[in-house]
């Protein structure tokens, strides 16, 4: 039932999409091709992730939306913690070999401080997978760590930023 919240969102964005002219569709979560083997805290190796279902949805639509945050699990649907979304994002997109993987946030990307709380925090252009990986060690909740580390392991560069923004490359 925790998983309808994600389906809902597939679905409500695959109709606007048609309706602006696009061919668009939706997958559930076990359409995606994206399972844990064993659990999800043992680690990047754990989300792995079968492309042809994806491939094949991509070659007849323009536009696949799939859910994140969510995979399967001996054929149960688990959920991938908090942040999951990012991992799910970065496991599709190392799985089909993009170019780069961008994570749409509510800020703006990576700060030299929590800009809520430290005047005069700069927005950070570029940092590297350690550094990033230390971050999220330290607190910082803007990427998940086990999507950070699936890109390092991918050498899959990320862009974390916010709509109006150019944001952070992290590679």
């Amino acid at each position: 039932m925790w998983s309808t919240g994600e389906l809902r969102s597939v679905a409500l964005l695959t109709l606007a999409l048609r309706a602006a002219g696009l061919a668009a569709t939706g997958l559930n979560v076990h359409e995606t091709g994206l399972r844990v083997e064993g659990r999800a805290s043992v680690g990047v190796d754990a989300l792995v992730l079968n492309p042809l279902p994806l491939r094949a949805a991509l070659g007849r639509h323009d536009v696949v939306v799939v859910p994140g945050f969510l995979a399967t699990c001996r054929q149960q649907v688990v959920t991938l913690g908090r942040g999951g979304s990012d991992w799910s994002a970065v496991a599709l997109a190392a799985a089909l070999r993009a170019s780069r993987c961008e994570l749409i946030k509510d800020v703006p990307g990576y700060f030299t401080a929590g800009p809520q709380t430290t005047p005069g925090a700069a927005l950070i252009d570029a940092l590297d997978y350690t550094t990033a990986l230390e971050m999220a060690d330290a607190g910082c909740p803007l990427v998940q760590r086990q999507a950070i580390d699936h890109a390092r392991r991918s050498h899959l560069p990320l862009i974390v930023r916010s709509f109006d923004s150019l944001g952070t490359r992290v590679a």
